[in-house]
C-alpha cells in the first residue's frame, strides 16, 4: 500500500511538476491518482495521505517547494553544526 501511494504521490507531481498540486490538496485529490488496484485493496485511499512527508511535500508544492524546504533543512543543520 505504501509503494502505491508513493506511486499516486509521484503522478500529482508529474501532473504539476513545479508548483505541484496545491498545499493541502494531496487528500482530496488521492483518489484522481491513485491507480484503481489501490483503490480496490484500499477504498480510503481515495482520500488518503502520502504516508511518506517528502513525497506529499512534492506532490502539493512540486519541485519548487521541495527543494525550498531542504534547503531550509540543511541551512539550519549547517548552522548547527558550527555552534
Amino acid at each position: 500500500m505504501r509503494w502505491e501511494l508513493a506511486l499516486t504521490s509521484l503522478r500529482m507531481t508529474a501532473a504539476n511538476p513545479a508548483f505541484g498540486v496545491g498545499i493541502g490538496r494531496f487528500y482530496s485529490r488521492s483518489g484522481e491518482f491513485s491507480s484503481p488496484e489501490l483503490l480496490e485493496r484500499f477504498p480510503p485511499a481515495i482520500h488518503e495521505n502520502a504516508h511518506n512527508n517528502f513525497l506529499q511535500i512534492l506532490a502539493e508544492l512540486g519541485i519548487v517547494g521541495l527543494t525550498s524546504l531542504l534547503w531550509l533543512l540543511w541551512s539550519v543543520a549547517r548552522y548547527g553544526m558550527h555552534m
